[in-house]
């Protein structure tokens, strides 16, 4: 019986430490254009899908912690990115704002969730009522 080979696309990234060096080589482009290390052109950069990768993180995969810390180190950069142009060019404030409230870029928001209740519990000491406050 013949073997039958698999025909498509390679793995890609079977090693952790290329996916780094490849994502520290697209940040370092960025740096030196001053431009923002966007998700879609990281991707870009390495030659891969997002879902490829996001395959080599689930449990079980050889490396998948170190393939999940790349991953987060790389959006935690673009966060820090951006949160420090906000700050430092009021022009790009506005901008900037936006891109962190996308999930990719930290999904900031910059109001509490309608759905949730605070509550504040006042504790009175002994022998003190509420009658004291009318």
């Amino acid at each position: 019986m013949a073997t039958i080979k698999r025909i498509g696309r390679p793995p890609v990234y079977t090693d952790y430490v290329d996916l780094q060096k490849r994502v520290d080589e697209y940040f370092d482009a960025c740096a030196e254009k001053d431009e923002f290390p966007d998700e879609k052109g990281m991707y870009l950069h390495l030659r891969c899908f997002k879902e490829d990768l996001e395959a080599k993180c689930e449990e079980g995969q050889p490396d998948c912690n170190e393939f999940r810390r790349i991953l987060k180190e790389a959006q935690y950069m673009r966060e820090s990115w951006l949160a420090r142009h906000m700050v430092q060019d009021n022009k790009r404030a506005n901008g900037c704002m936006n891109a962190l409230k996308q999930e990719q870029n930290g999904a900031w928001i910059d109001r509490p969730a309608a759905n949730k209740t605070q509550s504040v519990k006042i504790e009175l000491p002994n022998g003190m009522s509420w009658e004291a406050f009318k």
